[in-house]
């Protein structure tokens, strides 16, 4: 056994799924849990031999802990309920070690007996989930397609299923190779398949899980750009935010429903191509009350390139999108983005993005 997705709630009871394709991520154990009850999901980690588990636990629709549990893991910051449970593996526990006790964890917290309902229930008649159309979180606000190209947006919505899955996959591919996101030894996988076109586009448990520990340190960063001015738009934190676009696309073109998947996945790749730059692109003006930011001008990146790569595929026949797909200009490198977030960093060493205020 790979994965294991185990819940308690109030309007469906106890469920249990094993090797869930949703073991790891986050909305549908948010979603799951939303009218009240527990749930946790586990998977073994991708290339991972040294017995390491991924483990995600969620209550009253928040996930609350996400960890990775090895032999000697420290779990202070676990819910009490399990931490006894978790906290004598010996160092030389095995995957399977680390698995079993991981499971009882899970039935400690969700208090589900896991290993009961899969004894008893036939394999392939587990109870099943809702389809991740059910969970998605509606747009509260318009997109970057909404708000930069509303006719090109419409144009989307108002297309074929047969156009609309193609530009999914066009645009979440272009978005996979511009950010580099191969770098990411867990992504290999995901990008294969990718490129070898595998339908129906299924990410692995572990890797929903990689992608949510890409979404947390891209979190980080645009947190540290709130509380320290001189480090909004660093570029290290641009091309991080660049991957976990495209880690967000290739989450939305899992969906089933192909009128959702098409808009998001457009959306991700305009939002990720902004972020190809080779210098912060920020401008500022200087007058009497000091040197600022100035929010009127702002550095496009390859959103442009992005947005007429739609257009162009919205105008020619299907069976020319592969064509067009390779006119793309070529991805920098990972050496070019080495040396321009070291060239960055010795900028904002001089000064050169320093705000400041005439009092």
């Amino acid at each position: 056994m790979r994965s294991i997705l185990a819940g308690m709630n109030q309007t469906e009871g106890a469920l249990v799924e094993r090797a869930s394709a949703w073991g790891c991520r986050t909305g549908l154990l948010e979603s799951l849990t939303s009218t009240g009850g527990a749930a946790a999901a586990s998977c073994v980690a991708v290339g991972d031999e040294a017995g390491s588990i991924l483990l995600t636990l969620a209550r009253d629709g928040m996930v609350v802990s996400r960890i990775k549990l090895t032999p000697g893991t420290r779990v202070g910051k676990l819910p009490r309920s399990i931490r006894p449970v978790l906290a004598d593996l010996p160092a030389n526990a095995t995957t399977q070690q680390v698995w079993e006790r991981t499971l009882q964890a899970a039935e400690t917290y969700t208090k589900v007996g896991i290993a009961d309902l899969i004894n008893r229930t036939p394999a392939g008649h587990l109870t099943g989930l809702r389809d991740e159309s059910a969970s998605a979180t509606p747009e509260e606000e318009p997109t970057l397609l909404d708000r930069n190209s509303p006719a090109l947006a419409e144009r989307i919505r108002r297309s074929d299923p047969a156009t609309q899955a193609g530009l999914a996959y066009h645009l979440t591919r272009a978005l996979v190779r511009e950010a580099g996101l191969r770098e990411i030894p867990a992504m290999v996988g995901p990008c294969d398949r990718l490129e070898a076109r595998i339908t129906p586009y299924r990410l692995l448990p572990a890797e929903v899980f990689e992608l949510n520990v890409l979404f947390d340190q891209a979190g980080k960063w645009q947190l540290k750009a709130i509380t320290d001015p001189e480090s909004f738009g660093a570029l290290e934190g641009s091309y991080l935010n660049q991957k976990a676009h495209a880690g967000e696309a290739l989450l939305n073109l899992e969906r089933t429903d192909v009128a959702q998947a098409a808009p998001r996945c457009v959306n991700a790749a305009l939002a990720g191509f902004k972020a190809t730059n080779e210098t912060r692109g920020l401008y500022f003006v200087e007058d009497s009350r000091g040197r600022r930011i100035d929010p009127s001008r702002s550095d496009p990146g390859r959103e442009p390139v992005a947005r007429d790569f739609v257009t162009a595929l919205l105008d020619s026949p299907l069976d020319t999108w592969d064509s067009l797909a390779a006119s793309l200009p070529a991805p920098l490198t990972e050496a070019a983005r080495r040396r321009f977030i070291q060239d960055d960093q010795e900028r904002q060493q001089r000064g050169e993005f320093q705000s400041y205020k005439i009092l």
